[in-house]
């Protein structure tokens, strides 16, 4: 991976002050913003792939900027900064992400939604 292993997966202090979101008697807002994470992040990172293989570095961009504010939003601080190195090629005009950094965002993708499960338990 290109990003270091030694954060967190999650944030805690990030996941703490989601937490404080809820209010007894209310919908989650912790979980539906979990939900709604799971629901987009594989799309995102379906769209990332699709722009690299048909060459159009603002939809890879773009793609790779809303997954990377939703990680971070939710704590998700390696999976972000991952997202953050093809946004950075696609700003530059450009597609030409190395195939291991595709892998290791659909890698941490997975990491962090298990530990988002987690986080929804506790």
């Amino acid at each position: 991976m290109t990003t270091a292993h030694t954060e967190p997966i999650l944030d805690e202090a990030a996941l703490s002050l989601l937490r404080e979101l809820r209010v007894e008697g209310e919908p989650d807002i912790f979980a539906e913003l979990i939900s709604a994470y799971e629901q987009e992040a594989p799309a995102l990172i379906a769209a990332i792939r699709g722009a690299v293989a048909d060459a159009h570095p603002e939809e890879m961009r773009a793609a790779a900027h809303t997954l990377k504010g939703a990680s971070r939003n939710l704590g998700a601080t390696r999976l972000g900064n991952l997202c953050a190195e093809i946004e950075t090629t696609g700003k530059a005009g450009s597609v030409d992400v190395d195939p291991t950094l595709l892998r290791d965002i659909e890698h941490e993708y997975l990491l962090v939604r298990r530990a988002l499960e987690k986080a929804l338990r506790e």
